[in-house]
């Protein structure tokens, strides 16, 4: 081990502490520490999957196997648009997300279809008409997520047509990840068999380092292949809650940030996030609860502006999502989307 983790590894309780919180941007996919008994539990970390945050602990709790979404649009003032999109999470006993896969179109076939002429007693009682018929066709796209014996994501592998796209992940002591490596590879495994690992090609590497500043405040350090930083972030805490974040690339005005609320139950009521790589830009989502803990309602603003609202709405033991639908503001559209169940 490095001089550098040999030293991180000497820091005194405090860091360990604050590393059971941090570590969560990584293996905390579905998991959290506000909530336990809602299927849907907003996290600070929200990477990997997408919407809704589904709550580790709930879907161990009810062995819950798979959760399968059917997604619709309904464009205002239009009917609804069933393009036949759907995506499927796969969990294991213990919780862990262990697959997530979609479909999405790729390409609309046109097909013209010659209706003849209707006659009754010599008389056209309907002209003859081309009748135009549309089919989708799909791709699947798939992630896999594999864990270590301890509940830490140890593997991301995310397909990419003839490719993959593998995330590994490794830990210090504690949790917290020393490194991160994405890989591009090939499969060589006969169809329908397990992946078989064929050429792999390193894409990227990242080293971190974490310094305790003081009780509340950890230093975050990324490192280049030389081992030197290139872009360092605080973190502060508050009742071992993150609060808020800073970054700033060593070299350049580059810099990033993100804050969090949360209410008197501590659950996360907002986070806001800031950018100034591409112009200052600043995103916001707030979350409303009903009187069982359950999230009924997301909200989505980018600089100011409202872009989304999310309704989330349950089955009569007010625990199972059963649907939601997102208010796409700027396209004057509603996704809708129903979900179904299967357990162990």
């Amino acid at each position: 081990m490095q001089t550098a983790d040999r030293k991180y590894q000497r820091s005194n309780s405090v860091v360990s502490h604050w590393s059971l919180v941090i570590c969560f941007f990584v293996y905390c996919l579905l998991s959290t520490v506000y909530c336990y008994s809602q299927i849907i539990a907003p996290s600070p970390y929200e990477i990997y999957t997408n919407e809704p945050k589904f709550n580790r602990t709930f879907i161990k709790q009810n062995k819950i196997k798979t959760i399968s979404a059917s997604v619709v649009d309904k464009p205002d003032g239009e009917i609804i648009r069933d393009k036949g999109l759907a995506q499927v999470f796969a969990f294991d006993m213990e919780g862990n997300l262990t697959r997530q896969y979609f479909n999405e179109i790729t390409s609309l076939e046109k097909t013209e279809i010659e209706i003849p002429a209707v006659y009754k007693k010599g008389k056209v009682i309907k002209k003859a008409h081309t009748k135009i018929d549309y089919q989708y066709q799909y791709d699947t796209l798939g992630t896999e997520f594999f864990y270590s014996s301890n509940g830490y994501l140890k593997m991301k592998r995310v397909c990419i047509g003839n490719f993959y796209n593998s995330t590994y992940y490794e830990y210090f002591g504690d949790g917290l990840v020393s490194r991160q490596t994405l890989c591009k590879e090939t499969n060589i495994a006969k169809s329908g068999e397990p992946f078989k690992l064929g050429v792999q090609t390193i894409i990227s590497e990242e080293k971190f380092e974490y310094e305790n500043l003081t009780p509340t405040q950890v230093k975050k350090k990324f490192l280049n292949d030389e081992g030197k930083p290139y872009k360092q972030g605080i973190l502060n805490f508050s009742n071992s809650k993150p609060m808020d974040e800073s970054y700033e690339f060593v070299v350049g005005f580059i810099r990033s940030g993100v804050t969090y609320k949360y209410d008197l139950h501590e659950r996360l009521t907002a986070k806001t996030m800031t950018d100034n790589s591409s112009g200052n830009s600043a995103e916001k989502i707030t979350y409303d609860y009903d009187a069982n803990g359950n999230v009924t309602a997301e909200k989505r603003f980018k600089n100011g502006v409202q872009t989304d609202e999310i309704i989330y709405i349950y089955d009569e033991s007010k625990k199972l999502l059963t649907s939601q639908a997102d208010r796409q503001i700027q396209k004057a559209s509603i996704k809708i989307i129903k979900y179904e169940y299967t357990f162990y």
